[in-house]
């Protein structure tokens, strides 16, 4: 990579931190080393931001998924945020959480190279034979989108007695809606919804593949496979990212169920919608559902 310091004010941190060109792209990379979370750095660099840029740490101390859920994020696994200036309001910004998911899943698979190992998890998670590897969290600030990713890249969180937690269980969605905080909760990382079902324990892709791969090298895989996927959502639209999500959707085809507060809706996984709501045949008939809690009885 090659330095480019001073290009972007960069955050002060107590371990390190530079500026750099990401491979391939014009976007900035902002690369710290331990800090509470690269969301929150992002924040703080968000109002200076007029390009892509990527805000990457060897560690958080405070990561976070949605509701300030704890996020666990050793050193080792990949923990970033790219920040997205001007990308219009909020119906706009949701869709990132899919072109998001498939560059991670396009980098891992790129790794591995076998892409059938990896699927997507509506909204926004990525699974590895139907373990969860990485998760995405969206953020706004004003007009600027702040997508947090966080990827296993060498340890995976231990769940203890098999039940759902922050960094395995259910999604929730809340299209288009504004919490206070700015956060858009159609991309968020994970939701637990509270059920205490037994699931999968997440997994490492040193663990499944074999191969210790560094940050710096998954994010120029990554920032690659994003520049083409958010290139492809500016100028065809999101039905190409729609089609190609849906290829490699988890549960497409099967049963799940929807819980939205005390309402609960059970149904056959049929697509997702061009908002990026997914879509459920019931007994009721079709059920487009734009925010729920979200349980796939079977990952995989």
């Amino acid at each position: 990579m090659t330095d480019t310091t001073g290009t972007l004010s960069v955050v002060p941190d107590p371990v390190s931190a530079g500026v750099r060109e990401t491979e391939p792209g014009s976007g900035t990379h902002v690369a710290l080393g331990m800090v509470a979370s690269t969301n929150a750095e992002a924040r703080r660099l968000a109002g200076s931001v007029t390009v892509p840029t990527w805000v990457t740490a060897v560690e958080q101390t405070a990561g976070r998924g949605r509701l300030g859920r704890h996020w666990h994020s050793p050193a080792g696994n990949f923990h970033a945020t790219l920040i997205l200036p001007a990308v219009g309001g909020p119906e706009s910004a949701v869709l990132r959480s899919f072109t998001a998911a498939l560059a991670v899943r396009e980098a891992l698979s790129d790794l591995v190279g076998c892409g059938d190992r990896f699927k997507l998890k509506w909204p926004n998670d990525v699974m590895a034979d139907g373990r969860k590897i990485a998760g995405i969290l969206l953020e706004t600030v004003e007009t600027t989108l702040l997508v947090g990713i966080g990827v296993n890249l060498v340890a995976a969180p231990e769940l203890h007695r098999g039940l759902a937690s922050e960094a395995h269980g259910t999604t929730d969605r809340r299209a288009g809606r504004d919490h206070g905080d700015g956060m858009v909760p159609a991309g968020m990382a994970v939701a637990v919804s509270g059920m205490k079902r037994q699931c999968p324990q997440p997994v490492h892709l040193r663990a499944i593949s074999g191969r210790t791969v560094s940050s710096s090298r998954f994010l120029a895989i990554l920032a690659s496979a994003f520049e083409v996927w958010e290139n492809r959502l500016v100028t065809v639209g999101f039905r190409k990212v729609r089609e190609e999500w849906l290829r490699h959707a988890t549960g497409l085809g099967g049963v799940v169920t929807a819980r939205m507060g005390a309402c609960t809706i059970t149904g056959v996984f049929e697509t997702v919608d061009a908002c990026g709501a997914i879509v459920l045949h019931s007994r009721d008939g079709r059920q487009v559902i734009a925010a729920a809690d979200i349980h796939f009885p079977q990952v995989g």
